[in-house]
């Protein structure tokens, strides 16, 4: 209690020497003993500009700027008070414990201090603090540092993108292929020159984000079906057949697949693939010679994708059996065999077809069926 009823030294020093040695929670004691709260508390209420004057006019005075960061409800306010705080170990004591995101992204913002600045990158408890404060950052020993081993993915992001790829390369192979998170993987793979670990980590990184961001690096484009039209390794281009998320990907990488190498893949993919385009493009590179039966249970699925779509646009957009929603299964199947039956050689087998099609819609949900009657929903 003896260093708070001190008034030897001046205000800004006896603060300075709290914030250096005291934890937040003395710090703020320390305040309430004062008559900062008073001062600040007949403001409370006031108007924004009527705060913002007397944070001006309070300049000076260290302690109710503090209290102000602290505790006021005001972003601009909070801000306000940045401005005027000199003291460096202030503003990081701010940074490091008041808990609006806004003011202590901003207190960071003003630190000029190195050390200081590197302590908070490095030894804060709090993520977000240390993740400002590394953006702040300019030694390359410290960030490949935290790049390594901050337990935060966020933090070790934010040092990636710091640390200068000419001299870190290895550094970066190593965070490519190995850190546990791909957000931090896929950032470090942005950075990559090495053709061959790139190819690597596009064949065997366990998440398609980041096999694509190797992919993109390799081909220097943006446009995924583009890079694939210029990937010239055949298990690469095998593995964006069969893996990518994206259609065009994969349709270009079928494309691309020789098919003497490819024929087992293809036909899964022909039969399997969750897109008819890139179906389409595997079945025409089978060799019908091989895949007889392949081909005809490929076509009798393709008939019935293709009736279905027909079965749900007939009881969806009704305007061949009548001005109603609800029909029977024998209204849906002559309706259809009036539009489309002169494709089909068998009456029964598009009958067949038909009826197929409409129970595959209700088990699926987009057609329901009461009393015989039959209808979108």
């Amino acid at each position: 209690m003896g260093l708070f009823k001190s008034r030897k030294k001046k205000d800004d020093e006896l603060l300075s020497e709290i914030l250096n040695k005291k934890p937040l929670l003395v710090v703020i004691e320390h305040l309430k003993l004062s008559d900062v709260p008073k001062k600040w508390k007949k403001y409370k209420n006031k108007s924004y500009e009527v705060r913002i004057d007397a944070v001006r006019f309070w300049a000076d005075q260290p302690e109710i700027l503090a209290w102000i960061a602290l505790f006021d409800e005001d972003e601009g306010v909070r801000k306000e008070v940045l401005r005027y705080v000199n003291d460096q170990n202030l503003i990081a004591n701010i940074a490091k414990n008041v808990e609006h995101e806004d003011i202590r992204e901003a207190a960071i913002g003003h630190i000029k201090d190195k050390n200081i600045l590197a302590d908070l990158a490095k030894n804060n408890r709090n993520k977000d603090v240390r993740g400002v404060a590394v953006e702040k950052l300019e030694d390359q020993d410290l960030l490949t540092d935290i790049a390594k081993s901050d337990k935060d993915s966020d933090v070790r992001i934010a040092s990636v993108k710091k640390i200068d790829p000419e001299k870190w390369q290895d550094l970066l192979v190593d965070i490519a292929k190995n850190d546990e998170n791909y957000k931090v993987r896929g950032t470090s793979v942005k950075k990559l020159e090495d053709q061959e670990t790139l190819a690597w980590i596009a064949k065997n990184d366990e998440n398609w984000m980041v096999r694509r961001g190797a992919i993109l690096k390799l081909t220097k484009t943006n446009n995924i079906k583009k890079t694939v039209e210029k990937l010239e390794d055949q298990e690469l281009i095998a593995d964006i057949a069969k893996n990518d998320r994206n259609k065009d990907a994969r349709e270009a990488a079928v494309e691309k697949l020789n098919p003497a190498k490819w024929q087992d893949l293809l036909a899964d993919i022909a039969k399997n693939d969750r897109n008819i385009d890139v179906r389409e493009v595997a079945v025409e590179k089978l060799d019908s010679t091989i895949w007889k039966d392949l081909l005809a249970e490929i076509r009798e699925i393709s008939r019935l994708e293709l009736i279905k779509d027909n079965v749900y646009s007939l009881l969806s957009k009704p305007r061949v059996i009548n001005s109603g929603q609800s029909f029977t299964l024998q209204d849906i199947e002559a309706a259809l065999w009036h539009l489309y039956g002169s494709d089909y050689d068998s009456h029964s087998q598009y009958m067949s077809l038909v009826h197929k099609a409409t129970e595959a819609l209700i088990s699926s949900g987009k057609l329901e069926r009461s009393c015989g009657w039959i209808r979108a929903k």
